[in-house]
């Protein structure tokens, strides 16, 4: 009985060492793919970017889509709140502020997009994920533009463009690869 206890928990930790190899095997493979074709988004970027949320270890492709546009969204949440807080500190009628209240306003509508992007990769409709997180990817574009078009360079924003785009460049790269 005892040997049989113990072939049994065996066996349960030869599958679960098994099944996180496979999924973390899945990890490093869909971040090489990735690199491979976008040299822009190195792989440990990538697997270091999806290795931050625990679910990745047990995720398929379609998971690692979903978690890396969810990423995406979750720092836009935090890039408007950012945002938000260099309006309060500034004299509300500033050149800054201004450009600020575009970039407000273009991170909002990527929320929104990201949400509806997530939403798409759950409900397996790719091509519009994709149109979705094009359209987001354009927000920090959007908010540098704003600063530069009054000369403002660098902007108090280019940190957060900067960590923002390469979030929504990884989930859109991901997302282009399903079927």
């Amino acid at each position: 009985m005892q040997s049989t206890t113990s072939l049994l928990r065996s066996l349960l930790l030869i599958l679960f060492l098994a099944s996180t190899s496979a999924a973390s095997s899945s990890i490093d493979e869909t971040c090489r793919s990735i690199s491979a074709s976008r040299p822009d988004i190195p792989t440990d970027f990538c697997v270091s970017t999806l290795t931050a949320d625990p679910a990745a270890a047990s995720s398929d492709h379609r998971g690692l889509a979903l978690i890396a546009t969810r990423l995406s969204a979750t720092n836009a949440t935090r890039t408007v709140a950012r945002i938000q807080q260099l309006i309060d500190e500034r004299d509300r009628q500033s050149t800054n502020s201004e450009c600020l209240r575009v970039c407000l306003e273009v991170y909002s509508d990527a929320e929104d997009h990201l949400q509806d992007a997530a939403a798409s990769v759950e409900a397996g409709k790719y091509r519009d994920a994709i149109t979705l997180l094009s359209a987001a990817l354009d927000s920090a574009e959007n908010c540098e533009d704003a600063f530069g078009d009054e000369g403002i360079s660098p902007s108090p924003m280019v940190a957060e463009d900067g960590s923002y785009e390469k979030l929504v460049e990884l989930a859109l790269a991901i997302v282009a690869t399903l079927p």
